[in-house]
Order: C-alpha cells, then sequence, then structure tokens
C-alpha cells in the first residue's frame, strides 16, 4: 500500500493496522464483472453512484435490520473498505472513492459507493422497493421546490394535530397562532 511520503513511519504503521484486510489464505485471487454479466456468484456487491441514490441503498439496508450504518474511510484504500470490510463484517457499507478508483476505474468526483454481502442483496432490494413506495422517503429523485410546502406523511400530519391540540392551537392552521403557542415566540 502506497504512503505519502509526507506521513511519518509511525502514521504509516498505524494506516496499515487500521485498512481492513482478508484473512491470509483464505481466497487466492479476485474476480470483478458488472453484476448483469458475472458467470459467478459473488462475495460482494459494489453500487457507484451520487449521493442521493447512495442514501437510498443505505435507507434500505437500515429499514430491515434498524442498524444504522457506519462508514469508515481513509479515501486512500478503497477496495478494502468495500470488500474486505464487507466480507469481513458481513454488514453493508459505504464509503468515498479513493484517488486510484477515480483514476483506473473511472469513478467520478461526485460519486460514493455501497457495497453489500451478496447475501443481502434480495433483502435491500426488497427494502428498497418499499422505501422508495412509502409516503416517506418518496422515492429518488427527491423533489426540491422553493415555495412549496410538501405534503406530510399521514404519520407527521396525526403528530401536528396532536401537538396543537395539546397546545391549544386551532386546528385551522395560523402560523402566528401556531408559532406563539408551541414555540413561545
Amino acid at each position: 500500500m502506497p504512503f505519502p511520503p509526507y506521513m511519518s513511519k509511525e502514521l504509516k504503521i498505524l494506516r496499515a493496522k487500521n485498512t481492513p484486510r482478508l484473512k491470509p489464505a483464505r481466497y487466492k485471487f479476485m474476480v470483478v464483472a458488472p453484476l448483469q454479466k458475472a458467470r459467478f456468484r459473488p462475495d460482494v456487491v459494489l453500487i457507484h453512484g451520487n449521493p442521493g441514490q447512495i442514501g437510498k441503498a443505505i435507507q434500505a439496508a437500515v429499514l430491515k435490520t434498524g442498524e444504522m450504518l457506519t462508514a469508515r474511510s481513509g479515501c486512500a484504500t478503497a477496495c478494502s473498505e468495500w470488500v474486505a470490510e464487507t466480507i469481513n463484517s458481513g454488514k453493508c457499507q459505504f464509503s468515498f472513492p479513493c484517488d486510484g478508483e477515480r483514476r483506473f476505474g473511472a469513478i467520478q468526483d461526485n460519486d460514493m459507493t455501497f457495497s453489500m454481502p451478496y447475501g443481502k442483496m434480495e433483502e435491500v432490494l426488497e427494502s428498497l422497493k418499499i422505501a422508495c413506495n412509502s409516503s416517506e422517503h418518496r422515492g429518488y429523485p427527491v423533489e426540491r421546490f422553493l415555495i412549496h410546502q410538501a405534503p406530510m406523511s399521514e404519520r407527521y400530519t396525526k403528530l401536528l394535530a396532536s401537538l396543537q391540540k395539546d397546545a391549544g392551537v386551532d386546528q385551522r392552521y395560523d402560523e402566528k397562532s401556531y408559532r406563539e403557542k408551541i414555540w413561545n415566540i
């Protein structure tokens, strides 16, 4: 693993220790292919996309387990973060591409990567369909309006009504009255 010449020997050692690795002698080689063309069952599935797309994949991964995803990145050893960390942990990951990934893999500066064990792919895809069709996640791309009050999900609408009722706010929405009674402004 190449290190910048300005890193001290101690930092290079620490960086090397913190880089995810596969167990020695468990794998002899790595094969990479587009998923739809692969003639083998991969251990890891990678998805490159923009932050909004990868955010949807993260939401889908969290939907079934409730367990938040964390990202570990040094932005220098992305392949070990995506492959080794995913295989070793058995969990979905997300990260930023490294310079080598951009240089040799044609990954763009505005891309991120989501990786998942192959065994979790169906679960994540099923959750992605649920998340994109729910009123709270509303699919991708996210609609953006500057002068628009986005429709609230039924759950948030009921919560707002309940809070307004508890605060004695008239159910007919009045911004000034609402701010005065809820926020004491």
